[in-house]
């Protein structure tokens, strides 16, 4: 069984995950299928990204993360950090179902294709038999979670 921080980290890579308020939506932790920003692993989870907060590097991380192959901020509209025992808590029957988890996936620098290391990545995992009711309630559920968020809904889509 693996051992994971107390928190984590979300990047805000679309201006539509926050809203007119400022807050985080629900939209940031849609697990869609087949898609760059959630896949589906060999276990049968979707997967969606974020840092595990090991320590004072893995936010600068996050923050300094590119889009694949870009010289872009992947994550231009801030960030959003959750705690990962108020979120066990909250999900504690999914989590038991094994409807829902987490795993940590290092990301190895690829020089070619413009990737940066990042020691901190990992996933929350949805399993993909969950029924859209209750996905949707483990989104907004994670969406409600949120402890501490950065966003920055003015900045300019390119």
């Amino acid at each position: 069984m693996c051992i994971f921080p107390d928190e984590y980290y979300r990047g805000i890579s679309d201006k539509s995950w926050i809203t007119p308020q400022g807050y985080v939506s629900a939209a940031a932790f849609q697990f869609k299928e087949y898609n760059a920003e959630s896949r589906e692993n060999d276990d049968g989870y979707i997967e969606l990204s974020i840092n595990w907060n090991d320590d004072e590097k893995s936010l600068t991380t996050l923050l300094n993360q590119k889009k694949q192959g870009s010289d872009v901020c992947q994550f231009k509209f801030g960030y959003c950090k959750m705690n990962r025992l108020q979120v066990d808590l909250m999900l504690k029957q999914y989590i038991r179902d094994k409807l829902f988890s987490y795993e940590r996936k290092p990301i190895n620098e690829d020089e070619a294709n413009k990737i940066m290391a990042n020691p901190y990545h990992g996933n929350l995992l949805l399993h993909k038999t969950v029924e859209k009711q209750v996905k949707k309630n483990i989104e907004h559920i994670l969406a409600g979670s949120v402890e501490i968020s950065d966003v920055h809904p003015q900045t300019k889509d390119e």
